[in-house]
């Protein structure tokens, strides 16, 4: 496997890994991880998805040393979700790095409903949530959801949806938001993030440094938000602030470009919104996540 400095710099930018890898799977690394090989190390800043339908083209990327999978479309069985974890999970143990894969998932509820392929239960939508304002019970399902995931063999999940939406035009979030107020996106969110990881599941906060002011579906398009610092400060980084006091192990950037933090590069290639904001600023230390 080749990879060119270039991409590898920024790869590295992106996902400041060997150290977060090995604190997140410090049980299982090896004891000789500390000596794996540049293609190794590089293998395990990646992750592929896949549908259940994909096993070839999985394995074939396990075996290269792949740090991770996300499952899409599965056969509508928890059962044969299960199978393929565990298959994965062994062609992880006998490739050169013999690390643990992540295994991961959009968890979200309502719109993203993939996982019901999986074998797993439907979810309220995050408005829905935000609505019946009860940290309580929202921990309880998330935690139920998490031991779910683990009877399935997935260990990460693509959620808490941290973004506040203040667009009523925006195309992308919608009911995916908790809400249009920072401080219950903030109080759900957190709920949301100690129901999964009381269920054993590594939670990522999304979409960094906040997607709800956006008039684009940054699927298709690059969004560009022109809010000031200020605005930022005050309406979409409380929830990312308080997911990060709460220990948050990962964070995953929005594919979005905000003059004001940088006029050239969107979120997720931008040193000033990863380094300066979210590492320095806010004091994250966790993985960054594309």
């Amino acid at each position: 496997m080749r990879i060119s400095p270039k991409l590898f710099l920024a790869m590295a930018l992106l996902f400041p890994a060997t150290r977060v890898f090995a604190q997140a799977r410090a049980s299982a690394l090896p004891e000789e991880g500390g000596s794996l090989s540049l293609e190794d190390k590089a293998g395990q800043l990646l992750m592929i998805s896949i549908d259940a339908a994909e096993v070839a083209k999985a394995t074939t990327a396990v075996a290269h040393g792949v740090g991770g999978i996300q499952l899409q479309w599965g056969s509508y069985s928890l059962e044969d979700t299960r199978r393929l974890t565990e298959e994965l999970q062994r062609g992880a143990l006998e490739n050169s790095a013999r690390i643990p894969l992540f295994i991961a998932t959009d968890y979200e509820g309502g719109s993203v409903y993939v996982p019901t392929t999986l074998g797993l239960a439907e979810l309220p939508t995050n408005m829905m949530l935000g609505a019946a304002d009860d940290e309580n019970n929202t921990a309880s399902l998330f935690y139920l959801a998490g031991r779910e995931l683990r009877r399935a063999g997935i260990n990460m999940v693509f959620g808490p949806v941290l973004d506040v939406n203040t667009n009523p035009r925006n195309p992308i979030i919608g009911v995916r938001a908790i809400s249009g107020t920072p401080e219950l996106v903030s109080k759900i969110g957190a709920a949301v993030l100690n129901g999964f990881r009381t269920g054993g599941i590594m939670a990522v906060g999304k979409h960094f440094p906040g997607h709800g002011a956006a008039e684009a579906d940054s699927h298709k398009l690059l969004p560009v938000i022109n809010l000031t610092p200020a605005d930022l400060e005050k309406y979409h980084l409380p929830p990312f602030k308080a997911a990060i006091g709460l220990k948050v192990p990962f964070i995953m950037t929005a594919h979005i470009l905000i003059p004001a933090l940088d006029a050239k590069n969107p979120a997720t290639l931008s040193k000033p919104v990863i380094m300066d904001l979210l590492k320095n600023k806010l004091g994250f230390s966790g993985l960054v996540i594309t």
